[in-house]
């Protein structure tokens, strides 16, 4: 496949930057430089300063390579090549993803003689020496009895081949690859663990750990505790609605069969069939009332489980109620202290002025009367 020879010149956008050749298997780095798969890996392998991209010297990691894009894969699948076996007279000019198949299956040009002596068996390519490739060797993978010839041909379908994942770029055994896609593989999209309980996520299994953390139908939150309960009652429910049914359509047939044997007995006054169909009858009364109480079973779990989530919060409610009363028993007392003080400093303020009053009220006469008893003196006195 890399020495194929292409009818008109390829556009150079879809060369591999190292061996100049249009791509084959094209790989993309992280720094959107893409080359031909075995170009860089030899070129990481062989590269002495370590793993780099070969264009921009960009620190790169095989891992972090990825597969091209499928517009770069299908433009390179879509030009047109010559049938590699054009030497030996095939003119056949196809798209270059079909030519593999062409000259592995279809190609008539593709076989030669056998040179073993008492071989009259076809070779798909030129013999080299004299030597027989027809004999038989053992697969070095699966130890599978093949012919020299076919050991290329085998290794693309042997079970114990490594090959790589379209998804995740893993190498993983051929016979593994459908166990690695569903179980394994990073970049299969796969359904939330938790779907059963009725999730609708998904995502790649890469991611699904992160959602899985957060996931609201998680058994051990809260709500996943709710959806699990109302789901196992769900069920329930579901199973007796199911057996209900089952009593229904036993309980037709059986009236089915009273009517036919009410017929026969107005005819031939039977009346062991009556005391069969009255038993029946009995049996069916006796299923229906098992289910009746299975039905107010389960609506007594329902509201005691509704009570048993209730209560603590009706007591916190109660409690928070008793505090606020409480709190606002202390503000009206301490209110009421503060207006009695009030009262206490008005009252007081306004005795002390009564009494300042009062005392000036009294000095002022006396002093009156002081003044006119000395001035009574002053003319009793002598004059010289």
């Amino acid at each position: 496949m890399y020495s194929l020879t292409y009818v008109t010149e390829p556009d150079p956008n879809l060369f591999c930057p190292i061996c100049h050749d249009p791509l084959m298997d094209p790989v993309t780095t992280p720094c959107d430089h893409t080359f031909c798969y075995r170009c860089l890996r030899q070129s990481i392998d062989s590269s002495p300063s370590g793993t780099a991209c070969p264009i921009d010297r960009e620190p790169l990691a095989w891992p972090n390579c990825f597969s091209a894009p499928r517009l770069i894969r299908t433009q390179l699948n879509s030009l047109f090549v010559k049938c590699p076996y054009q030497a030996r007279g095939c003119k056949s000019e196809l798209r270059r993803e079909a030519v593999e198949a062409h000259a592995t299956t279809e190609c008539r040009f593709k076989d030669f003689t056998c040179p073993g002596a008492d071989c009259d068996k076809r070779l798909r390519y030129k013999p080299v020496d004299d030597t027989c490739p027809h004999k038989q060797d053992k697969c070095a993978h699966c130890k599978e009895t093949i012919e020299a010839t076919d050991r290329d041909l085998h290794l693309l379908t042997c079970s114990m081949s490594k090959t790589r994942c379209e998804t995740c770029w893993k190498l993983v055994y051929r016979s593994q690859v459908e166990a690695h896609e569903e179980l394994e593989c990073e970049g299969t999209v796969i359904n939330c663990p938790y779907s059963d309980f009725g999730c609708p996520a998904r995502a790649i299994r890469g991611h699904m750990d992160a959602h899985t953390l957060g996931c609201a139908f998680h058994p051990d939150t809260p709500s996943g505790m709710i959806i699990r309960s109302q789901r196992d009652i769900i069920l329930s429910y579901t199973d007796l609605g199911q057996q209900v049914q089952q009593l229904q359509s036993r309980q037709d047939e059986t009236n089915q069969r009273i009517t036919e044997f009410n017929s026969s007995l107005s005819r031939r006054g039977v009346s062991d069939s009556l005391v069969e169909n009255n038993r029946t009858i009995q049996d069916l009364d006796a299923g229906f009332e098992e289910v009746h109480q299975n039905l107010t079973h389960l609506e007594a779990r329902q509201s005691m489980w509704t009570i048993n989530q209730i209560m603590p919060i009706r007591e916190e409610v109660t409690e928070l109620r008793n505090n606020i009363n409480m709190i606002r028993m202390h503000v009206n007392w301490l209110l009421n202290r503060s207006r009695e003080e009030g009262r206490i400093r008005a009252a007081a303020s306004s005795g002390s002025t009564a009494t300042l009053q009062r005392d000036r009220s009294v000095e002022g006469p006396r002093l009156s009367e002081r003044r006119r008893s000395a001035s009574v003196e002053g003319t009793d006195l002598p004059r010289l």
